[in-house]
């Protein structure tokens, strides 16, 4: 592979929003928009819609919380829709790999991966260098957090409207660089070429046979992989791995007042599944809590200098929850009151609500 060629082939990482069941309801109007029924199928797109109208509104204010314009694109395409982003050329899998390499910025010793398999110690980072990997994870964490919220926001409107709701994949894959066709546009094709669209696609395809079920969301473990390559936003991404689903109370039971009783909580388990001949992990997350990713912008000065929050502000809620070690399931399990314990695990950073952090 020459140097042209492997600065024309970077990671990508893409998200696949789809609509449960929308096939299904066309099916049943006899795909015909005209219908009753019909309308009411593409009444589910104006969901989507909205959705885009407000992040991209959201976007232009909050510009900090978004990555930058040339990293990012979205396409809708019937009942779905694709977000993109790209990954800087010196985060790839080796030749012939799926998985990109663990980075510790604390591990000085060790060796990682950079280019045409040329193995780079640590003592040769500078911290520009090292810095490049946690921007990284900060960039994928906003996408991360972004495509989250719109996942949340889709899933309440559907629900509303007794509508199953959204399924969503996220997926890394391979992209070759392509400008647009447009002359006048220098911007890149996202979506030409690009094989984590085909990933996310085929995981949702693949469906409950595979253990991707529900309206829930999907992540790849790479995707977690690079998140982590940043500590501010690292620990949010393992708080997501635990689910929270309601409950309800046995009626045999003694009555217990406690919060932690109305919820099953439960740890994402690896799913593993095959594509295009190569193995992949993914795990279902908890959406409510990656929403929050896109929060952590606002809150990093309050991390880097807590001489900055007011003493019982909502800042200093979110960083001392932040700041604390990540509980194991039992002992998220005994926690009495989990929303004003662990705020970062139950609030919803909705797409329709301003932000909570100024």
């Amino acid at each position: 592979m020459n140097d042209l060629e492997d600065k024309n082939i970077v990671l990508s990482i893409t998200a696949h929003i789809d609509l449960l069941g929308f096939s299904n309801h066309l099916q049943i109007a006899n795909n015909d928009l005209r219908s009753t029924i019909g309308k009411e199928a593409t009444d589910r797109l104006k969901t989507i819609e909205k959705a885009i109208m407000l992040f991209l509104k959201e976007k232009k204010k909050f510009p900090k919380i978004y990555p930058k314009e040339k990293d990012f694109d979205f396409i809708r395409f019937n009942d779905s829709l694709f977000l993109s982003i790209s990954v800087a050329q010196h985060i790839i899998p080796d030749m012939g790999d799926t998985n990109v390499g663990d980075y510790q910025l604390d591990d000085v010793m060790s060796v990682v991966t950079y280019k045409e398999n040329m193995k780079i110690r640590s003592e040769d980072f500078t911290k520009k260098y090292a810095k490049k990997y946690s921007d990284e994870g900060r960039k994928v964490a906003k996408f991360v957090g972004l495509v989250a919220r719109v996942h949340e926001f889709i899933k309440k409107e559907e629900t509303r409207n007794n509508f199953p709701g959204p399924r969503t994949i996220i997926s890394t894959g391979l992209r070759r660089k392509f400008l647009k066709t447009d002359k006048n546009s220098k911007k890149e094709d996202f979506f030409s070429a690009n094989f984590s669209l085909s990933n996310a696609y085929k995981v949702n395809e693949k469906g409950s046979k595979e253990g991707i079920a529900g309206n829930k969301i999907f992540v790849e473990d790479n995707v977690a992989r690079i998140i982590s390559y940043n500590k501010k936003y690292k620990s949010l991404v393992v708080l997501s791995k635990y689910l929270i689903n309601k409950k309800y109370c046995d009626p045999y039971e003694e009555y217990n007042s406690s919060d932690a009783t109305k919820f099953n909580i439960t740890v994402a388990e690896p799913i593993e599944i095959n594509l295009f001949g190569k193995k992949y992990v993914f795990r279902e997350l908890n959406s409510e809590t990656l929403s929050n990713l896109q929060l952590i912008p606002f809150l990093e000065k309050f991390l880097d200098n807590k001489k900055l929050i007011k003493k019982g502000s909502l800042e200093e809620l979110f960083v001392d929850s932040y700041k604390k070690e990540i509980p194991t399931l039992d002992q998220i399990r005994s926690i009495e009151a989990l929303g004003p314990a662990m705020p970062l695990l139950c609030i919803i950073f909705g797409l329709d609500k301003k932000p909570i952090i100024h």
